[in-house]
């Protein structure tokens, strides 16, 4: 007897039922990530000087202090050349007003203002591939500094390493963290379509950079894993394409909610 899965059956009615179905679920599970990220956490664009000191301070809790990648600074605030032509952003957790994480994309309008690849990686991009020198200075960037403060990373248990004054996270509240990373991403991508960054590059670990992919960035690979600050890759992304690739998959929601929220912001600025 022939199994119904090799049957013309299976292939011509099955088939299509069960594609549509699991679009619906991807579709219906995209919504409610998109609705708990809401519900618990906000984008904020830092533009002025208090927001940004937010972005240096937690960079110093993380990388200084907590990860020692970097000398501690009396001022706790971990900066560089860099952010003088860079754009920062942070995500706030709404119930407590305490700020998760942060990011920040960093332009070049000449060839004096280098990206960080640019400065410490260069050696690390395959010959054969795509470079910062290969297009104009206005168009390229890099999204770095992405960092998330210890009380809002989850373990493998799916625990809080000792939570903002020992307040107890429910269940949908502690889901919503593991989507920061992913979340500072996808503004960093939204910010970059805002200011015309069409060619991005990112220092990053290959285990990020797979996670990302359920959010429907798929990032190009353009050299080998080296040792810098942990393992790191260099990667290539186009904004545009990436854009359109967002709000045409299942996590189209989770994405537009971002760029509405940023588009507000930026519509507020002096």
């Amino acid at each position: 007897m022939q199994p119904i899965l090799n049957t013309p059956f299976e292939s011509v009615v099955l088939a299509p039922v069960a594609e549509r179905l699991l679009r619906e679920n991807a579709n219906a599970n995209a919504i409610r990530l998109a609705e708990r990220f809401a519900r618990f956490l906000r984008p904020v664009l830092a533009q002025r000087p208090a927001t940004c000191r937010e972005c240096y301070r937690i960079r110093h809790e993380v990388y200084c202090e907590e990860m020692s990648v970097y000398d501690k600074s009396e001022d706790h605030l971990e900066t560089d050349a860099c952010d003088e032509h860079a754009l920062q952003a942070l995500v706030q957790h709404i119930p407590s007003g305490k700020h998760a994480g942060t990011v920040r994309v960093v332009y070049s309008g000449h060839p004096g203002q280098r990206l960080p690849i640019e400065r410490n990686c260069l050696h690390s991009i395959s010959s054969s591939e795509v470079s910062p020198g290969d297009f104009p200075r206005e168009t390229i960037c890099e999204i770095s500094r992405l960092a998330i403060r210890r009380e809002f990373r989850r373990n493998r248990r799916g625990l809080d390493h000792g939570a903002v004054a020992n307040v107890r996270w429910g269940n949908q509240e502690m889901r919503s963290f593991a989507q920061i990373a992913s979340g500072l991403f996808a503004m960093a991508i939204a910010m970059t379509e805002h200011y015309g960054l069409e060619h991005c590059f990112v220092m990053m670990n290959p285990v990020l950079a797979r996670r990302l992919e359920w959010l429907g960035i798929e990032l190009r690979q353009i050299g080998e894993v080296i040792k810098h600050h942990g393992d790191r890759a260099p990667y290539y992304l186009n904004s545009e394409t990436i854009c359109e690739n967002l709000r045409d998959s299942s996590r189209a929601v989770f994405f537009e909610n971002i760029c509405v929220s940023l588009d507000e912001q930026y519509e507020q600025l002096p």
